[in-house]
């Protein structure tokens, strides 16, 4: 092997994270395992498993996840890993032992959370859509320009070979004059994309979740399972319905 292979260091100025090749995200060649990327999750159950799944190659640091019932599964996979509920108290514990953190939350969480860790100097993985407005993502991209630090935005498909072959076929000619596209989806569909404004009826915090948490910057609301853990898009207060779930990858 090279000696003068990049180090871990010196890569991760220039990629992102690194993983299987099942969560979409460059893999990092390393020399060693001394060499492993130190990663920390904000966001361990749903979704976010798969990008616990994915990234096994390298050191994980910690969890975060505000509803300990959703990231249980991999809590028990993962038992020396700490876990910490709020992302502060995992930085104020954990910074310097952190090369990069992967968010995958809700998409109003998006911008508090990519902001904490940014100003901590922290590389950031941050799952598609960017944040819930235009303010909050301009925000981000200039804090990250600020730090200095190594971003990605997770838009799985878009990380694959072939969207790149369709791009070349497409600038190449070899489709012809494109004069519309059209797509379809399923997302819209009542159930998947109320797009409501209203409050829906308050019911018991389940225990295990932190619900001010899970809130975080957005105001007070009482807990529904209408919004967590899974149908928060459907609500202005939390997502913007399909147009950033399955239209960001479109």
């Amino acid at each position: 092997m090279s000696s003068n292979r990049p180090t871990r260091r010196q890569l991760i100025k220039t990629l992102t994270v690194g993983s299987v090749s099942t969560f979409f995200i460059p893999r990092i060649l390393k020399a060693s395992p001394s060499d492993q990327l130190r990663l920390a999750f904000v966001g361990a159950g749903g979704w976010a498993q798969e990008a616990i799944r994915g990234n096994v190659s390298e050191h994980y640091v910690a969890f975060c996840d505000v509803d300990s019932n959703r990231a249980n599964n991999m809590y028990s996979k993962f038992s020396k890993v700490p876990r910490y509920r709020r992302v502060e108290k995992m930085l104020d514990r954990h910074a310097h032992e952190i090369d990069a953190v992967i968010i995958t939350t809700p998409d109003h969480s998006h911008y508090p959370l990519s902001m904490a860790c940014m100003a901590a100097g922290k590389n950031v993985y941050l799952e598609k859509p960017l944040a819930s407005t235009i303010w909050e993502c301009r925000h981000i991209a200039a804090a990250a320009a600020h730090h200095k630090i190594t971003t990605q935005l997770g838009v799985q498909g878009h990380s694959s070979e072939g969207l790149r072959v369709l791009r070349e076929w497409v600038e190449a000619g070899a489709v012809g004059p494109i004069t519309d596209i059209w797509l379809w989806t399923d997302r819209t569909k009542p159930d998947t994309s109320v797009w409501s404004k209203t409050l829906a009826e308050e019911e018991p915090i389940p225990n295990g979740l932190d619900w001010l948490g899970w809130l975080g910057d957005r105001p007070f609301r009482p807990y529904s399972p209408l919004y967590s853990p899974t149908r928060w898009r459907n609500w202005w207060g939390f997502g913007n319905g399909a147009i950033c779930d399955i239209g960001t990858h479109m």
